[in-house]
């Protein structure tokens, strides 16, 4: 019974973080620079890099499958699809998808608001090294020569 539990608690907090928080505020934006439309270069293109960027995210939490985790696990290392020519595409394209978005809002003043965001997804990545070197060792040395970012 408490492994279910475990499990319930798990599912729930994954889709709090990853999709209440991250994916919601990402559509909130989305609406909101929507609704705030203009016809200008930046606007367009910030909303085609946020949609593009958030298409690629969204294939790569699916590339990772049941490996996927909120805190650094070593449950497998994935090295296929975007996984091989980019070590965090979760973290690269969410990234990439909101600063598509201030591009759209055309307020340079905004970016401000990505600086706790690249600090938290450095954290984030610095973590799931370390463990992730601790299971795989050499192997994921290898695998992170190959890749990017």
């Amino acid at each position: 019974m408490k492994k279910i539990k475990n499990k319930i608690y798990h599912y729930i907090h994954v889709f709090f973080t990853d999709v209440f928080i991250e994916v919601w505020l990402f559509f909130i934006l989305l609406l909101y620079t929507l609704l705030h439309w203009t016809n200008s270069f930046f606007h367009i293109a910030g909303i085609v890099i946020a949609l593009i960027s958030f298409y690629f995210r969204m294939l790569a939490r699916k590339h990772l499958g049941k490996s996927f985790s909120l805190k650094a696990e070593a449950k497998k290392l994935i090295t296929h699809g975007m996984y091989s020519k980019i070590k965090n595409p979760i973290y690269f394209f969410s990234l990439l998808s909101f600063i598509g978005l201030f591009i759209s809002l055309e307020k340079p003043w905004m970016f401000l608001a990505l600086l706790p965001f690249i600090y938290m997804e450095i954290v984030r990545a610095s973590k799931e090294r370390k463990v992730l070197y601790e299971k795989f060792g050499e192997e994921y040395n290898i695998y992170r020569k190959k890749t990017r970012f």
